[in-house]
């Protein structure tokens, strides 16, 4: 089913273009970029904030989109204490080790002059900010309202009803509903959506202490700073988070599997809970001097689920409500932020252009689904490495960027502070989180932490480029012989279409990336005509014949002179020559009436059979379409 059509022209068919339900993180930021982009948004929220939520510790990615936002400053003036790192117990040894998000700063991959720190926030001030923000925005806020039904009628408009603060029953139509609330899943479940991980049927128990001890009391080691960092700490039936909100206030969790529910049940939530951290011995050392902030213990089962839709006729689902991963690594929070900032995009894209919806609702699935998999996958892996391994680091060679010189050890502080590593052009919202990492490169990266490499291990010989063979450039520059090359794509080099952000809309482009075993090395942006030139490109035929059927494509052939046009494309060829991203398979011999050193776009071309296809692309055969 294509997704719903939209674009100026009907966006005074309903009385918003965008209804928000859910003012979490994930709301709050669709709906303020939404509406500072000059769009109506409404958007309804359950609750009256501030309000408690589970999720305080934050990534450094999730700065970037705060400051795409405008509301870094706010969260910075709130006084949050600031993160720079975390430290672990995990594994078979209890020494406790380290990562600092600033270890990336002096590496030449993107990562320079990016977020070297993140907070530990108190999510009540901190989504009370976001949402207040929105406000700000121009976004019509309305809290204490509980939506009662969502339903879409034959013109397309989206019918929601809902109960406000007083009880009375109101209604309101959009022309997108983005679903943000939370693990509600309001759309999701009504659709059945969910899938949920049964490896990461967890439970979380938690609650908050009063003088607690800071980390340097049990790590003396570390620098003043990593204070803020988050400590976690594996026992024998989970792992505990210790999270510093500031002037001796501490969160502390327990995160164990939900077949422990019964023994919760049978021994009583509060007695579990303390029965943990006093067989934690970090952890009960820091809390030593400490007290319970109030009897309130609280308990959220942290199922891990990724619906297996994520957007459809007018409709998306965002933060929770699309998908919920294992809190291991912190990343919840910048799952929503950075996830509403690309639906913020798709739809801003599909209100203004209806002829991208289908592209840009279909690029927001892409990304969103992408990011959530990496997400669970570094999960699953944590857990393998709690399990098995004796050692998260080392000083192998960098499986990321090897000639960065960027190590193992590097390479997880790039995943687990979700930073990417940059592509050259552009912007941060261009990029993947965990610089899009596959499952098998996770693998790869994992199960390397363990492996030493000598320092004086040599990098290995990169394979031949067969099309140096072409680059005898004369004193002019020009490629010798270019028309005359046979190309094919490089090694490990792929092309998708995909959408660019530019002027908070999505642009569609070409991707290349090249992947040398199996880690993403180089990534680039080409305009969508190339995907004419490429889809053509198979080893057999030359860039002569190429550019002459491509000359001849109705769109391209009403550009002006056949021959001009024949060079335009010789030129592109000859520029992904150089850029590697198409190698030589080969050059035909060149005849004394054919011969040119140049691009070729003059000499006499291939001749055409009557039952060959027509080059026009019409797909009729040549004797049935020009060759009458």
């Amino acid at each position: 089913m294509s997704a719903m059509r939209l674009g100026r022209g009907n966006t005074s068919a309903a009385d918003y273009e965008a209804v928000v339900i859910g003012g979490g993180p994930a709301g709050s930021t669709v709906a303020s970029l939404l509406s500072q982009w000059g769009r109506r948004v409404l958007l309804l929220e359950k609750e009256v904030f501030p309000r408690h939520h589970i999720g305080e510790s934050l990534l450094p990615g999730t700065v970037i989109v705060m400051r795409r936002l405008g509301v870094f400053e706010k969260v910075q003036r709130a006084g949050f204490v600031p993160k720079h790192g975390a430290t672990y117990v995990w594994g078979k040894s209890r020494k406790p080790w380290t990562i600092q998000f600033g270890e990336l700063s002096d590496k030449p991959l993107g990562f320079k002059g990016r977020p070297q720190n993140s907070f530990q926030v108190d999510r009540a001030n901190f989504d009370k900010i976001l949402l207040d923000h929105s406000r700000e925005s121009g976004v019509t806020v309305m809290e204490g309202c509980s939506v009662t039904n969502v339903a879409r009628d034959g013109n397309n408009i989206w019918r929601i009803d809902y109960s406000d603060q007083n009880k009375h029953l109101q209604t309101a139509t959009g022309l997108i509903c983005v679903d943000a609330s939370g693990q509600n899943c309001l759309l999701g479940d009504k659709m059945g959506l969910r899938n949920f991980n049964e490896s990461l049927r967890n439970i979380a128990v938690y609650s908050y202490f009063e003088g607690g001890k800071p980390l340097r009391d049990l790590v003396p080691d570390l620098n003043p700073q990593s204070n803020g960092n988050i400590f976690v700490a594996a026992n024998d039936i989970g792992w505990i988070w210790y999270i510093p909100l500031g002037d001796g206030r501490y969160s502390v969790g327990l995160v164990t599997e939900g077949a422990n529910s019964r023994e919760i049940n049978r021994a009583g939530r509060a007695k579990y809970y303390r029965d943990s951290i006093d067989a934690t011995p970090e952890v009960a050392h820091l809390l030593r001097e400490a007290r319970m902030e109030s009897d309130s213990i609280y308990s959220q089962s942290d199922w891990s689920y990724i619906c297996k839709k994520m957007q459809g006729p007018g409709y998306l689902l965002v933060g929770d409500a699309a998908a919920f991963v294992d809190p291991i690594l912190s990343t919840g929070v910048h799952l929503a932020m950075d996830g509403a900032l690309k639906a913020a995009l798709a739809i801003n894209t599909s209100l203004t252009n209806a002829a991208l919806t289908d592209r840009a609702m279909d690029w927001y699935e892409q990304e969103y689904q992408k990011s959530a998999s990496d997400y669970l996958h570094m999960a699953q892996h944590w857990y393998h490495g709690h399990r098995s391994q004796t050692a998260w680091f080392s000083q192998a060679k960098s499986l990321v960027a090897p000639e960065s010189n960027l190590s193992v050890r590097q390479a997880f502080i790039q995943l687990s502070g979700a930073y990417s590593p940059g592509i050259e052009g552009q912007s941060d919202i261009k990029l993947n989180p965990l610089g899009g990492f596959s499952p098998g490169q996770l693998n790869t990266m994992y199960e390397n932490f363990e492996t030493v490499v000598p320092a004086d291990s040599a990098e290995p010989d990169s394979p031949s480029d067969p099309a140096t063979a072409i680059r005898e450039s004369s004193k002019t520059g020009r490629v010798r012989n270019l028309g005359f090359s046979i190309p094919t794509l490089g090694p490990g080099i792929s092309y998708d279409p995909y959408m660019l952000e530019e002027d908070n809309l999505l642009a569609p482009c070409i991707q290349v990336v090249k992947h040398v075993d199996g880690i993403q090395r180089m990534q680039r942006a080409l305009g969508e005509g190339y995907l004419h030139l490429l889809e053509r490109v198979d080893g057999k035929t030359t860039v002569r014949e190429i550019a002459a059927e491509l000359a001849t494509l109705p769109k391209l052939s009403t550009q002006g002179d056949t021959s001009e046009l024949r060079g335009f494309i010789t030129d592109a060829f000859k520029q992904l020559y150089q850029d590697g991203v198409l190698v030589s398979a080969g050059q035909r011999r060149a005849t004394t009436s054919n011969r040119d050193d140049g691009a070729g776009a003059s000499a006499p071309m291939r001749r055409i059979g009557r039952n060959d296809p027509c080059p026009c692309g019409s797909g009729k055969k040549y004797k049935r379409c020009h060759g009458r």
